[in-house]
């Protein structure tokens, strides 16, 4: 979006994509082009915060998400070696079994 000054007056313009195209589309002079660029300019900032709203909440969900993970890696190393202290191993297909008569 821009003022353009062609002659002695100045016009609002706004570049618009169409297909590959860049087009400039009219807006209008005077008072109502100002009133249509402070509208544009709050929808911009609209968009730009809810971008902002978006990272941060992301960011947040990234951080939960890193944490829960390292609790259960530390449930699991926790269990693991309840297991194995009260006698019980793994086998191939990662199953718990108790150990019979010393043995595996």
């Amino acid at each position: 979006m821009a003022y353009e000054k062609r002659g002695n007056s100045i016009y609002f313009y706004k570049k618009e994509r169409e297909g590959k195209r860049v087009v400039s589309k009219y807006y209008g002079k005077g008072e109502l082009a100002s009133l249509i660029a402070q509208i544009d300019e709050i929808e911009a900032d609209s968009k730009e915060y809810k971008r902002f709203e978006e990272q941060q909440r992301r960011e947040k969900a990234e951080k939960f998400e890193k944490e829960i993970a390292e609790i259960e890696n530390a449930f699991n190393e926790l269990i693991t070696a309840h297991l194995l202290i009260n006698g019980y191993h793994q086998t191939g297909s990662r199953e718990w079994r108790k150990k019979r008569n010393g043995r595996k």
